[in-house]
């Protein structure tokens, strides 16, 4: 039936009541569809288009989406973090059982929401504990507040980990961020407590400073380890300092013969080495708190007990299903866990029953406490409930590791021992692998196959079907090769392939003949489990007593190990020597290599009856030709060497000669600039001084006229102008002083690091250029005069802050040098010397005009005077020092100042 509508029109408003719910309490199915008022924390929120909004809550332990149509009249709020209240139709999307998953529920809300609570919550929501152990002294009732320290997500799923001074709890909530590990964190929720574990639900979480979320709030922090799990992350160098422990957890384990027992906290097991003089031990099942202090054992940090104080008897923690080969990683140590095997061996020792057991991957011992008869769990498939404990050598170095249980009701009888283990149904081999929604991997499985080949040590290989199965057996009866058996044991895998454990075998029938053997042979196969014939060349012979490997290659195949029971390696090598072709028939084993080229195909030889020899290898083995080889190409490689040294010392020769030429022609160079700047400083000096005269008259007049003339302010300022102007003058005259290589200098010791710091400092550099310093704390003094120095370090600064107008790095390092005689890389006496480099990132100095640097009034600047530099080499010159300059155009410039250290100077710096 449809109802067709031309028109309508709205004839008034009418408010709808939404009904508050609890999703951990709902019916979900009856309530879709429905309008209800839902209170939760906002995880996330982001906008669909202009007018939607969508949000993801956390509300009663679900995740809920939020769907809304916004008013464009007011603008959306960021309500991420917020505490909420959103009034909407109720859309949950159930799973087929009818429950609604963690993640999976929807709200359709029709307005804003309301009632926004921001962080931190309200203070009725919940008390703040006091430290986590008080939930398991007093447990509480509705909502609380935690405290405490991330420290990972929980092993059963996707929880969090919390951890504070007292104790550790989980938090079980549908918030799909996580903390950084370390972070502080508040959380609130309902505690559920089952023993020492303990569970936030419905738990919502936040990060916080430590200001306001510290778990030692108004408290002197304690410097005891609260928690087994902070013992456990000890050094040995650590435990074995004895720092202070207090922990509260359940007894797991105790066995007075021992003076041991193990204690599990909401965190994690330990165990405690008990003193005889605080009282007897506390008995499995009992909460206990102990005082006591850190050592290091064998493999493990483990608490030696001072004091402990008895509680009220708790459940045991839920103990976790490990395997052999978790428990071999020693990383379940003095933890409850459950273990399941079949118990082959039960024996009574002064130390209470053990019982070993065989497991899909391995053997495993458990022991438990007191005085119990084994006997009847012999044959059958149990599961023990205990603490895995590890052994260690000297090393500290997992050994072994056990299951110890507490008494006998730590023992839970999965599958009985059987008085005939024949009368299980037949399995075809072929059949292994297979999906079979019947089979349990603890029953015991029977198969029947013929016998291809016998270990030493009594294991079987059985071949049925074109499947092969290795048969693990303690019968002291040894199966012949082609006999017909049957077999049964436990399924389980050993390096990748599938075996037999724990098998029983009897003979069905007749021993195959060598021609039935025969017409199972695959010709060329390297399948696991294959009976094969395969030729190949031998490589290499090795072995023991009466077995032997030969190592093959074959084409088109991998490394191939064949390996032949009951000959020696003196009849292999007569038989089929090195470089032999061969042909071997036997079992194939794909194995893992142990290390890069080893073979990964193993073939099993019964005899020499299976081996062959195909072909001897010629006189002209390989072996052979690759001596004849390498003795060529030794003669070869001794010409070449021979003549490779001659080239050498000939090359070496030459570029000495070419040293030296280059070294006579920068000596020249020197030596030119050196007479024109003597030249020059002589010209410089003469000039200098008339000049100096003629400017100190001129000077003296105009001060003369400006003093007793009555001038207009035209002229007077003019006046000024040419005094001014005069004074210029005598600055350049005395900078063209410093040319003279002879001149006078008022030379002093002084510390060079402590002037050179404080100059570079003084120089604006600009606020784009960084200064990198590289000093040593304590270098030689000098004898200088400042005043010139101060020109030559203020004038190169200013060149590299010039090459680097967008900024840059300047780099300024000293260092102690010594010059042997002969030495004429630089072109100075021999002797010690400081040298101090400056270096910049800027635009460098073109190839063409580095050897000009030096010349006065030379410079590609605008604007720029040319007499930097020069002046800069003239004065280094008048200290016996030396200025030199590199610099590679586009990447930068190093200027190198080297100053002469006498030894006078380095023993009385003060002369």
């Amino acid at each position: 039936m449809a109802l067709e509508l031309d028109s309508w029109s709205v004839v008034g408003h009418r408010a709808l009541e939404a009904e508050a719910v609890n999703l951990a309490e709902l019916d979900h199915g009856a309530m879709a569809d429905r309008f209800v008022s839902l209170e939760g924390l906002v995880e996330r929120q982001f906008m669909e288009d202009d007018r939607h909004l969508s949000m993801e809550m956390v509300v009663d332990g679900y995740l809920v989406k939020v769907f809304m149509l916004l008013d464009p009249k007011n603008r959306c709020r960021n309500g991420r973090e917020s505490m909420i209240r959103v009034n909407g139709v109720y859309a949950p999307k159930l799973a087929p059982d009818g429950r609604l998953p963690p993640s999976t529920c929807g709200v359709r809300a029709w307005r804003r929401p309301n009632g926004s609570v921001r962080w931190p919550m309200r203070p009725q929501l919940g008390p703040s504990l006091g430290g986590v152990e008080s939930l398991i002294e007093q447990p509480m009732d509705g909502q609380v507040v935690v405290r405490g320290t991330y420290i990972g997500a929980a092993r059963e799923g996707e929880g969090l980990l919390l951890r504070d001074e007292t104790g550790q709890i989980a938090l079980a909530t549908a918030q799909r961020q996580r903390p950084q590990p370390g972070d502080l964190v508040e959380a609130i929720g309902f505690p559920r407590v089952e023993g020492v574990q303990i569970q936030l639900e419905q738990a919502l979480w936040r990060s916080g400073t430590s200001d306001e979320v510290s778990p030692a709030e108004n408290r002197t922090p304690s410097r005891r380890h609260r928690v087994a799990a902070s013992v456990r992350e000890l050094s040995p160098l650590r435990a074995a300092a004895g720092e202070p422990v207090q922990i509260t957890g359940v007894v797991t384990w105790s066995d007075p013969a021992r003076r041991l027992v193990f204690v599990q906290d909401s965190s994690s097991g330990i165990a405690v080495r008990w003193d005889p003089s605080v009282g007897d031990l506390p008995r499995a099942g009992t909460l206990v708190t102990v005082t006591g202090s850190t050592a290091a054992g064998d493999f493990a940090p483990y608490i030696a007990v001072t004091d402990w104080q008895e509680g009220q008897d708790v459940e045991l923690p839920k103990a976790r299903p490990i395997t052999r080969e978790q428990a071999m990683t020693g990383l379940e140590e003095a933890q409850l866990v459950q273990l399941t095997g079949y118990v082959f061996n039960a024996e009574l020792t002064a130390e209470g029953l053990r019982l070993d057991l065989a497991t899909s991957s391995g053997e495993m011992r458990v022991r438990v406490a007191g005085d119990t008869d084994g006997t009847r769990w012999l044959g059958a498939v149990i599961t023990a409930k205990g603490v895995c404990v590890a052994q260690a050598d000297d090393s500290r170095r997992l050994v072994v590791a056990e299951i110890w249980v507490a008494n006998p009701l730590g023992i839970e009888v999965v599958q009985d021992g059987v008085d005939n283990p024949f009368d299980f149904p037949l399995t075809p081999m072929r059949e292994l692998g297979r999906f079979n929604p019947n089979a349990i991997m603890r029953d015991r499985l029977k198969v029947e196959g013929t016998v291809v080949w016998v270990e030493d040590d009594g294991g079987i290989w059985l071949h049925d079907g074109g499947v092969t199965l290795e048969v693990h057996t303690r019968q002291s009866q040894r199966a012949n090769r082609g006999e017909r058996i049957e077999a049964v044991g436990f399924l389980g895998m050993d390096a990748g392939q599938r075996i037999l454990r724990e098998g029983v075998w009897r003979s069905v029938g007749r021993a195959e003949s060598r021609l039935e053997l025969e017409d199972r042979v695959k010709e060329a196969s390297v399948k696991h489990g294959d009976f094969t014939r395969i030729a190949g060349r031998v490589e290499e012979v090795y072995g023991w007593s009466n077995r032997v490997r030969i190592r093959l290659t074959a084409a088109a195949l991998p490394p191939l190990l064949v390996e032949v029971a009951g000959v020696t390696v003196e009849q292999i090598q007569k038989a089929a020597p090195m470089g032999a072709r061969v042909e071997a028939m036997g079992l194939v084993l794909r194995q893992h290599a142990a290390a890069p080229g080893d073979p990964e195909v193993r073939i099993l030889v019964k005899g020499p009856e299976d081996l062959r020899t195909l072909e001897f290898p010629p006189w002209w083995t390989r072996e052979r030709l690759m001596v004849f080889i390498l003795l060529a190409l030794l003669m070869v490689v001794a010409g070449l060497l021979w003549i490779a040294v001659l080239r050498r010392v000939v090359r070496k020769q030459m570029n000495q000669i070419d040293e030296q030429s280059r070294r006579a022609r920068e000596l020249q160079e020197e030596l030119e600039r050196t007479q024109r700047m003597e030249s020059l400083g002589s010209m410089a000096e003469g000039i200098t001084q008339d000049f100096e005269h003629l400017l100190q008259r001129i000077h003296a007049q105009i001060g003369e006229v400006l003093q007793r003339e009555r001038l207009a302010w035209e002229n007077r300022n003019r006046l000024d102008q040419a005094q001014a102007a005069v004074l210029r003058a005598q600055d350049l005259t005395r900078r063209l002083a410093s040319f003279s290589l002879t001149g006078k200098s008022v030379r002093e010791p002084m510390d060079w690091t402590g002037f050179l710091r404080r100059e570079v400092e003084a120089f604006e550099l600009g606020p784009f250029v960084k200064l990198v310093w590289n000093l040593p704390e304590n270098t030689s003094p000098v004898k200088a005069d400042a005043a010139q120095l101060q020109q030559v370090i203020q004038g190169l600064l200013r060149n590299a802050v010039q090459a680097m107008p967008n900024g840059g790095t300047i780099k300024i390092t000293l260092s102690r040098e010594r010059i042997a005689s002969g030495d004429l890389a630089h072109l100075l006496p021999a002797g010690e010397y400081l040298r101090t480099s400056i270096t910049d990132s800027g635009s460098g100095i073109a190839a063409e005009d580095l050897g000009r640097i030096f010349e006065p009034y030379f410079s590609r600047k605008p604007n720029a005077k040319g007499l930097g530099l020069a002046m800069a080499y003239a004065v280094m010159r008048q200290h016996q020092g030396r200025l030199e300059v590199d610099s590679i155009e586009g990447k930068g410039t190093t200027v190198w100042l080297w100053f002469p250290v006498r030894r006078g100077e380095l023993d009385a710096p003060g002369d």
